[in-house]
C-alpha cells in the first residue's frame, strides 16, 4: 500500500552536495592527535556525494500542538524493547540460540584508534546506556527543564519476518505499526503499560538514513509513528484500531530506532562510514515532543536550499560531530518546548541578552528576544556560544581526558582509565555529558588552518526570521513544507556574511552553516534595512528595523604555544540596540 504522506523513508535519502563529510581529521589545539580527531572533520567532496542529512517527515499532530500551546511535558515515560528478525540478528547475540546461523558480519563500534570493540554486544546495558546519552543531551538543553525516565526490557524479540517486510517502501509505515503491536503483544503479560506513554523499538542493523551506497535496501528508516500512521495500518488490514492496544492503556507514540548508524566506509579511510546513533535517537524524539523539522525536502531529488542547515538538532545538526555531539534545538524549538521564554521588545532599546550555551547563565537571565514585524512574523535573536570554558575542545565530564566522550576504563586506571578493553558496566563508568557544549560542533569551518586561531568564530547572535503562517499552512497540509520555499522559508537564518549559503544547492564549505552567518562585533555588528541581508519582512516591505552596536564576543584571546591558540575568553552576554523607525540612512 503506497503511503499517504511523504514520511521519511531515510535521513539520508534526499541528494544534496556538500563540500565535506564531517570525519576525521584532528581538532584544534597543541596537543598530538587523539581519539577526538573523530568528532571534527570532513573528506572532499570527490570523495563521496553525500545525500541530505535529515528526515523527510510529514507533520505530526503533536507539532501543530507545539506551534499552538508552546510548551513539551516535563517528562516522558519510554518502555525500551531491542528486536531482530528471522534473516538479521542483533549484534553481539549468542549464537547458539539460533543453530545455524552464520557468523555475523556486521561489528559494533570501536574504541578510536583500535580494533578492541567497544561494546560487547548490544542488548539491554547498551540500549540503557544509549537512552542515557539522549537524556543527558535533553537535560542540557532544556535547561534541567525536560527529562526521560525509560525503562529495558530485558529480552530481545526475534520477530519471524525478514528485516526487508518491514521497510517495503510500497507500505510506507503500516508494516512497522505492525511490528509494533506484534511486539506488545508478545510482552503484554509480562509488561504493566499504565505508566509508560511512548514505545520506543530498537532493532537490528542500521537506519537506512545511512545507507549512503544505496545498496540496502532492506534497511528500516528511523522513524516516529503516530496516530494518522496506525490509522494507515487499520486502512491496509494490519491494525484493528488507530493505535497500538496492550491490557492496560493504548499507546499513541511509537519511535523506531537502528542498532547502530555505522555503514559503507570509504575504501581506505580509516573511520569512514561511522555515524552515531545519538543524533538520530534525539532527532526522533524531538518529533516526538512536537518539534519543527526544519530541513528543506523541495525538489525531492535534490533540494534548492538546506533549511536551517547544522544550526539545529531539527535541521542538519542531527549529524554534527558524527552524530555523536548533535546540535541544540533551534531557538524556534526551544521556544515552542517551553525550555527558554523570549522577552519581546517592540520599541527602541538597548539590549542585553545572555549566552545560550553557557552553564553559568542563570534561567531568569534573558536568552531570548522577539522582535515582532506583524502578529505571526518576527526575529528571534539569541547569542549561542559554542565553547564556554574556550579551551578550543568539546567540554564535558571527561573522566579519563582523553577529549573524547567514552568511559573511564577501570581496567586501564594507571593509565588514566583511557579505554583499551570493552565497556564493563559492572566496573567501568560512561562519561555524562549533562551540560557539555552540544553546539561545539554547529558551525564547522573546513576552511581554517591547521596552526593558528582556529575556533572561537562560530559563537555570536544568531537572528532568525520567524513566519508562523508558513508554519501552520504546512502544519495544516501535513506536508513538510515549512522550509520548502528558499525565499520565503518558515524558519530562516539571516546569514550575516551576506552570502545565502543555506538558501542555495550549489556546493561550498560552508553549504550548512559557517561561523561567519552570526552577528558580531568582530565582523558584522549591524542587522538593519540598509544592509545585506536586510531587515524586509517576507514581503519585501520595508520595516524600519535596525539592530546595531552589536557587541563583540571574544573578551581576550590567550597566548599562542607552537603556533596554535591555547584559548579564548568569550563574553557570557551580548548587547545590541533596537531601533524601531530606522530608514536606509539612518534613524527617522
Amino acid at each position: 500500500m503506497p503511503a499517504k504522506h511523504a514520511r521519511h523513508p531515510d535521513l539520508i535519502r534526499i541528494a544534496i552536495r556538500t563540500t565535506f563529510l564531517l570525519l576525521i581529521v584532528a581538532v584544534s589545539g597543541p596537543s598530538s592527535a587523539s581519539s577526538s580527531e573523530w568528532l571534527s572533520a570532513r573528506v572532499p567532496e570527490r570523495e563521496i556525494r553525500i545525500r541530505a542529512a535529515l528526515a523527510q517527515d510529514s507533520s505530526h499532530p503533536t507539532q501543530l500542538d507545539a506551534l499552538r500551546n508552546r510548551r513539551a511535558p516535563d517528562a516522558l515515560n519510554i518502555l525500551v524493547v531491542g528486536c531482530d528478525f528471522s534473516d538479521s540478528l542483533m549484534w553481539g547475540r549468542d549464537l547458539d540460540e539460533f543453530p545455524g546461523w552464520p557468523p555475523q558480519r556486521r561489528q559494533s563500534q570501536r574504541i578510536p584508534g583500535t580494533d578492541i570493540l567497544m561494546f560487547a554486544a548490544h542488548d539491554s546495558v547498551y540500549f540503557d546506556l544509549q537512552l542515557q546519552r539522549v537524556d543527558a543531551y535533553y537535560r542540557t538543553v532544556s535547561f534541567g527543564a525536560f527529562r526521560i525516565d525509560w525503562t529495558v526490557h530485558p529480552e530481545i524479540l526475534n520477530l519471524p519476518e525478514p528485516m526487508s517486510w518491514f521497510a517495503d517502501p510500497d507500505s510506507g509505515t503500516v508494516r512497522l505499526s505492525r511490528m509494533a503491536q506484534d511486539i506488545v503483544d508478545a510482552i503484554d503479560a509480562e509488561v504493566d503499560f499504565t505508566d509508560f506513554d511512548t514505545l520506543l523499538l530498537i532493532h537490528a542493523g542500521a537506519g537506512s538514513e545511512t545507507d549512503v551506497n544505496r545498496d540496502s535496501p532492506e534497511q528500516i528508516p528511523s522513524n516516529y509513528l503516530d496516530v494518522r500512521d496506525f490509522s494507515e495500518a487499520v486502512e491496509a488490514g494490519l491494525l484493528a484500531v488507530p493505535r497500538i492496544v496492550t491490557s492496560e492503556r493504548d499507546l499513541e507514540h511509537v519511535l523506531i530506532l537502528p542498532e547502530s548508524e555505522t555503514q559503507d566506509p570509504l575504501p581506505g579511510v580509516p573511520g569512514s562510514g561511522f555515524f552515531d546513533v545519538r543524533g538520530v535517537y534525539c532527532f526522533e524524539l524531538g518529533l516526538r515532543l512536537g518539534m519543527l523539522s526544519l530541513a528543506d525536502f523541495t525538489p525531492s531529488s535534490f533540494p534548492n536550499s538546506q533549511g536551517i542547515g547544522n544550526f539545529g538538532l531539527m535541521g542538519y545538526g542531527l549529524f554534527t560531530g558524527l552524530g555523536i555531539v548533535p546540535a541544540a534545538p533551534s531557538a524556534m524549538n526551544r521556544m515552542l518546548m517551553g525550555w527558554v521564554g523570549a522577552v519581546e521588545v517592540d520599541a527602541d532599546a538597548s539590549v542585553r541578552i545572555a549566552a545560550m550555551g553557557d552553564p553559568a547563565v542563570a534561567i531568569s537571565d534573558t536568552l531570548l528576544v522577539r522582535v515582532p514585524i506583524s502578529d505571526r512574523e518576527y526575529w528571534l535573536a539569541e547569542y549561542r556560544l559554542q565553547d564556554p570554558d574556550g579551551d578550543l575542545f568539546y567540554g564535558f565530564d571527561d573522566l579519563n581526558g582523553n577529549r573524547f566522550p567514552d568511559y573511564f576504563d577501570q581496567s586501564n586506571a594507571g593509565n588514566g582509565g583511557t579505554p583499551d578493553s570493552t565497556f564493563d558496566p559492572s566496573e567501568d563508568t560512561w562519561e555524562d555529558e549533562a551540560g557539555a557544549e552540544v553546539d561545539f560542533f554547529m558551525s564547522e569551518n573546513p576552511a581554517r588552518p591547521r596552526t593558528g586561531c582556529r575556533r572561537g568564530g562560530g559563537s555570536g547572535l544568531y537572528i532568525w526570521h520567524i513566519d508562523e503562517q508558513v508554519i501552520e499552512n504546512a502544519l495544516l497540509a501535513g506536508t513538510n513544507t515549512i522550509n520548502a520555499d528558499a525565499r520565503h522559508k518558515g524558519v530562516d537564518v539571516e546569514e550575516a556574511d551576506s552570502i545565502q549559503d543555506l538558501d542555495s544547492a550549489q556546493g561550498s564549505p560552508w553549504l550548512l552553516g559557517g561561523d561567519e552567518d552570526n552577528w558580531r562585533g568582530e565582523g558584522t555588528d549591524e542587522f538593519g534595512p540598509g544592509t545585506s541581508p536586510s531587515t524586509v519582512s517576507a514581503a519585501g516591505l520595508h520595516t524600519g528595523v535596525r539592530f546595531s552596536e552589536i557587541s563583540r564576543v571574544v573578551v581576550d584571546t590567550l597566548p599562542m604555544v607552537d603556533g596554535f591558540c591555547t584559548g579564548f575568553v568569550y563574553a557570557s552576554s551580548m548587547s545590541f540596540r533596537l531601533e524601531f523607525g530606522a530608514s536606509v540612512q539612518g534613524p527617522i
